[in-house]
């Protein structure tokens, strides 16, 4: 197990900010439970505990980083502080690999005698990587004081590295390339709190404001309502100009869904919702018609952009009738196994009609969730009972184990619609909303996972639409679950699906989730747009009783675009640390660098040397090549208050680092 919740004294396995929270009755057998009257701003899962009348609870954790500790070592936390200017608390588990995926929690600090600074935000992640490539060619002692030989050139992103030659007196050799800067990806994720004055965080995820992204238009906050994310209180609107356009920094030829999102709420005071266009790359994407309910409007597309500045933009088409958008959000498919929708092709955008999961389960299948058996690719599933077909539950599966085509969550798997009998058929209708011809996408995914073994059971089923039959489908042993993709399928106005048994099924039809997404090519305008990427060295030195690295902890990304400095360079840095008892303890320090503002060919560097209660326990640099360091420091003894001191610290001598 990667990550395990546990909500203590709960009754029922809970979701709260997108991820699975499990009850303790695994997990311990002593004590009692008790419900708590909800508040605001207490998270859900305090809302119960366990209590212990008559026992002690012990909980052991082993923590795989903090390399200074030992086996049998516990870290109990005094605090976890996150300097500078970002005021957010950092929580964890959000979609972004680049922030804290570990489950920590990060408290801001200004110190008001201190300078804060916030380095600009790296839009992607990047990283230092060590190539090693080796070479041989024994045949070349055939050509003894011969001129034959083996040149080659090695070239890393367009740029070349070195020059190797095998010969008779070389016949292997081996290339070391350190340090190369290798861009992972430009954008993960991108969620946009459009019209917010500050960052947030919702559902375990950061969301941005939109103000890096978008130069015009008015913002405006609404009056929270139960039931509306967080997200959707804010939104910015456009009186002026028929087409105002995001920008959004994404990484080239990689799959993401696009989802925009609105809220109206009668923010004008006119109570008349308002009806515009959406474009995406400059292509039409859909009309957007917002009401007065209480339930926000989403339009999704799923498309690979060809450049690294992708247009979404808003159109006025009718006099009096303000664009307006609240929130903006880019997710990217990662293709671990296959390729997610695989049938589309590279210019394709598929525009979504409908993501269903059939059966019992009553709830949204949200995004974001860490529970790697979910859904964790952005997609939002609406579940649909149909109360002609009966329910099927295989909750007890609750992992599928298999990778299906498009990684569908499993709670959408394990409940399934079927026929009332191995005769009848399932049928219902895609309404497409028009009578134009156009061209569908379809996805079916079908399980059963308790086909057994020797079972004389079939289950084939035989899918049409519009009555055209299309595919054939069978679940047996070996192969409980199919995912079926249809593309390009003709439709217009309302298409009819029909499963039917097939070949003299023993078992009826059965159906467990369906998509369907209108389809188009998309020639997209040609902007772009620069990505500033900042890149955090990978190595690591010992001294004895401390370490520094650049990336021990892996610390998230808002923790070290933040800081506080001295006033000037002959300054210190001083705080206390409270460990609110005289009793001697023992104490394990983690102090994070970073500066990105050191130039590439200059002499500055910042050398620093960090006191503990006056006694000096490590020397760190900054410098171009290493503008990240992580310093941990263990054992310290210590009682009462620390006094912790940053000092400027001077080399005799100091030299650049040249690669070659």
């Amino acid at each position: 197990m990667n990550l395990l919740l546990i909500d203590n004294g709960a009754q029922l396995i809970g979701n709260f900010y997108g991820m699975r929270w499990y009850t303790d009755d695994s997990f311990i057998t002593t004590g009692k439970n008790k419900f708590i009257e909800p508040m605001a701003n207490i998270p859900s899962y305090m809302n119960s505990l366990r209590y212990f009348p008559q026992a002690d609870f012990f909980l052991e954790l082993t923590l795989p980083m903090y390399g200074l500790m030992g086996n049998d070592t516990a870290l109990m936390l005094v605090n976890r502080t996150n300097f500078g200017v970002d005021d957010q608390i950092i929580r964890p588990w959000p979609s972004q690999a680049c922030e804290e995926v570990l489950g920590r929690i990060w408290i801001p600090k200004s110190l008001p005698d201190y300078s804060s600074h916030e380095f600009p935000r790296a839009e992607g992640c990047a990283t230092i990587v060590y190539f090693v490539f080796h070479f041989l060619d024994t045949n070349m002692s055939l050509y003894w004081d011969s001129n034959v030989n083996r040149s080659m050139e090695i070239f890393i992103d367009g740029v070349s590295r070195n020059v190797i030659k095998l010969d008779s007196l070389h016949k292997g050799q081996v290339v070391s390339l350190y340090p190369v800067t290798v861009k992972v990806q430009d954008m993960i994720n991108l969620f946009i709190d459009s019209g917010a004055q500050d960052t947030g965080n919702f559902y375990g995820m950061r969301w941005w404001t939109d103000e890096s992204f978008i130069t015009t238009g008015k913002t405006k906050l609404l009056e929270p309502k139960i039931n509306i994310p967080g997200y959707m209180y804010t939104l910015r609107y456009f009186p002026k100009g028929n087409q105002n356009c995001y920008k959004l920094p994404l990484s080239p030829n990689r799959k993401f869904l696009i989802r925009a999102g609105f809220y109206y709420g009668g923010y004008d005071g006119k109570f008349n919702p308002p009806v515009f266009n959406l474009t995406l790359g400059g292509e039409y994407w859909a009309t957007v018609h917002t009401s007065l309910g209480d339930e926000p409007i989403y339009h999704e597309a799923i498309y690979a952009p060809k450049t690294k500045s992708l247009s979404v933009c808003l159109v006025q088409i009718k006099s009096g009738d303000i664009p307006f958008i609240s929130s903006l959000e880019a997710s990217y498919f990662w293709d671990r196994e296959q390729p997610k929708y695989a049938l589309m092709g590279n210019n394709t955008v598929l525009k979504l009609v409908n993501r269903t999961n059939f059966g019992d389960y009553d709830q949204n299948i949200g995004p974001w969730p860490v529970d790697s058996c979910e859904e964790f690719y952005g997609r939002i599933w609406i579940p649909k009972s149909m109360p002609d077909y009966p329910n099927n539950n295989f909750n007890s599966y609750k992992c599928i184990s298999t990778s299906y085509d498009n990684e569908p969550p499993s709670s959408v798997m394990t409940t399934s619609i079927s026929a009332p009998n191995p005769s009848s058929s399932i049928t219902f209708s895609v309404d497409f909303m028009t009578d134009t011809p156009q061209t569908a996408y379809f996805v079916f995914y079908f399980l059963d996972p308790n086909i057994f073994y020797n079972s004389t059971d079939t289950r084939m089923m035989e899918i049409f639409i519009d009555g055209v039959s299309k595919n054939i489908i069978e679940l047996d042993y070996f192969d409980k679950g199919q995912v079926l993709s249809l593309y390009p399928m003709t439709v217009k106005g309302t298409a009819k699906v029909r499963i039917s048994p097939y070949n003299a099924s023993t078992m009826p039809p059965i159906l467990s989730g369906m998509e369907v997404f209108t389809a188009s090519e998309l020639v997209e305008q040609q902007t772009s747009s620069g990505i500033k990427l900042f890149y955090y060295p990978n190595k690591k030195y010992d001294k004895s009783g401390s370490s520094t690295s650049y990336h021990e902890n892996k610390p998230p990304s808002s923790v070290k675009e933040t800081s506080i400095s001295a006033p000037n360079s002959s300054s210190l840095i001083t705080f206390p640390i409270n460990f609110r008892t005289d009793t001697p303890q023992t104490a394990y320090f983690v102090f994070y660098f970073y500066d990105s503002t050191i130039l590439a060919n200059s002499t500055d560097a910042r050398m620093m040397e960090i006191f503990i209660n006056g006694v000096s326990k490590n020397v760190t640099q900054l410098n171009f090549y290493r503008n990240a360091q992580v310093v941990s420091v263990y054992p310290v003894a210590v009682k009462g208050i620390a006094n912790v001191t940053i000092s400027p610290c001077k080399l005799q001598e100091f030299h650049i680092a040249t690669y070659t």
